[in-house]
């Protein structure tokens, strides 16, 4: 794809305001599944373990989704893959309000749902990426606020939906909810077309060529054939007369051996009609197969993890969103452990939604404006106060502490989603951040799959939280190392590089 020259405003907001809508619906559903796992276990009656296997599910499907969407908008664009994910995500919620098992949840909402989410994630941040870059920061905050907004408005709406018309019904509404992904998809034109809009008069470039089409455009001429004549009948039948008696003479001879001559000769075309049948068929599987390979390839830059900076990034990916998806998934269930009523528990993560919407967008502005603070002290910082919180967290068990926990928990996560991509971009070069970027949501999509049935399971095998949240505070505080560390891996990839290259130069110069 062409690199063209980003706007850095313009229409470039609407297509903030088409990432915030997305961010708003998908992982605003999907931080609101804490509210849904506690109607779902009273449902199913089934053990916290294996219902927490719908949301596992639900994250888990991206290590398939993510890559794919990747290879898709280099195929296609931002925009139909959007408006596809959107339509078929809403009836995946649609038809999962009719389930009668926890295994048809497994599959309609676990899988069928979340694997057209997760196609979503990746064009809603690449195409921001595109129509921006010196206010990169300040896009990406406004963005992706809408988690923490969504997050906020759908965990209080399911909630009082679930009150007034069931879980089933809340589904329902969810779906119709979830179609202003296509609202989202409009608002992601093309930059090139956004470019060539604004250049010209997209009007009158239409006319003038229908204009030219049409005067250009040859006019159509019959072909004449030859008439068949009287003589020539007359021609044709004398030469049959003449041979009709030598055929009559030999007729018992030659009969067999011209059946034969001629059972031989389409023998050997239909021979050849079917090898070059089997020919034409094994070219088009291999065409097939190698278009598929190259389209499958376009979702994977692996060269990236010879790059130790972007390994440490991912591990703190890995670390930073098992730990939060763990915390929040099973925040509600918590906080009834600890005695606190079943409205003020599903407010917990509303108020850390909240939480999240202001505080990304204070942190986009953050790092787009102030020169002084590098991104990846932002970055890693956040992380180390998130897991020193949840660590104290198990000590504060009304619902104050609670609500000052989920309070921190969200304005430290709120700086890691705008600002991640902005360290992929001081880190890595321009045309492998999308890339990397992709890999970062792989990761994060891998460790909630792995996380939050562990806690469930930890919670079942001890019988409460702590031990859990001691492991969730020591992965926050772990993936904020590893941020610490990723600058100075960068430098010393920098200067191994600088060195092949001298190496390089001076192995030319003195073999010449």
């Amino acid at each position: 794809m062409a690199d063209v020259e980003p706007p850095d405003g313009g229409f470039g907001w609407f297509v903030a305001l088409g990432t915030f809508i997305v961010f708003f619906v998908v992982p605003g559903q999907a931080y609101s599944f804490g509210v849904l796992y506690v109607e779902f276990l009273d449902a199913f009656g089934a053990s916290k373990a294996s219902t927490a296997w719908i949301g596992t599910l639900y994250f888990s499907t991206g290590v398939v989704a993510i890559p794919l969407s990747m290879a898709l908008i280099n195929k296609y664009s931002h925009r139909k893959v959007m408006m596809i994910g959107g339509i078929t995500s809403s009836i995946g919620i649609f038809a999962s309000s009719f389930v009668s098992s926890l295994g048809q949840m497994y599959i309609i909402y676990g899988v069928m749902t979340s694997f057209c989410h997760w196609l979503l994630s990746v064009p809603a941040l690449a195409i921001v990426r595109r129509y921006f870059r010196k206010r990169l920061s300040i896009a990406m905050g406004i963005g992706v606020s809408g988690t923490g907004a969504g997050q906020f408005a759908l965990s209080f709406l399911t909630q009082i939906f679930i009150d007034n018309y069931g879980w089933r019904g809340t589904l329902l509404i969810l779906s119709a909810i979830n179609l202003n992904i296509c609202v989202a998809g409009a608002l992601f034109r093309p930059i090139e077309v956004y470019h060539l809009i604004k250049q010209r008069n997209c009007k009158n470039t239409i006319d003038a060529t229908m204009c030219s089409i049409s005067s250009t455009q040859p006019s159509l001429k019959t072909t004449e054939t030859r008439p068949v004549t009287v003589s020539d009948v007359s021609l044709e039948n004398n030469i049959y007369s003449d041979c009709k008696r030598h055929e009559l003479e030999e007729a018992d001879e030659s009969e067999s051996l011209v059946i034969q001559n001629d059972l031989s000769e389409h023998g050997e075309e239909i021979r050849d009609d079917v090898a070059a049948s089997d020919h034409n068929i094994r070219r088009r599987i291999q065409s097939c197969a190698t278009e598929l390979r190259n389209f499958l390839k376009g979702g994977f830059d692996w060269s990236l993890f010879k790059n130790l900076a972007f390994v440490l990034i991912i591990v703190t990916a890995f670390g930073s969103q098992a730990a939060s998806m763990a915390a929040l998934t099973h925040g509600v269930k918590r906080g009834r452990d600890y005695g606190i009523s079943s409205l003020l528990s599903s407010s917990l993560p509303a108020i850390m939604g909240m939480a999240q919407f202001l505080g990304r967008i204070f942190w986009g502005i953050v790092g787009g404006v102030s020169k002084k603070v590098k991104p990846i002290i932002l970055y890693g910082g956040s992380m180390a106060v998130a897991g020193i919180a949840s660590i104290i967290s198990i000590h504060t068990t009304d619902y104050t502490g609670q609500l000052v926990y989920f309070i921190i928990l969200g304005i430290s996560m709120a700086c890691i989603t705008p600002t991640y991509p902005v360290v992929f971009t001081e880190l890595l070069e321009s045309d492998r951040v999308d890339h990397a970027i992709m890999f970062y949501i792989l990761a994060q999509t891998v460790s909630t799959m792995l996380s939050v049935p562990f806690v469930g399971w930890m919670r079942d095998i001890n019988g409460d939280y702590d031990i859990a949240y001691y492991v969730i505070g020591m992965l926050f505080i772990v993936a904020a190392i590893c941020a610490f560390l990723a600058p100075v891996a960068n430098k010393y990839v920098v200067k191994r590089n600088e060195e092949k290259r001298k190496g390089t130069t001076c192995f030319v110069s003195s073999k010449e």
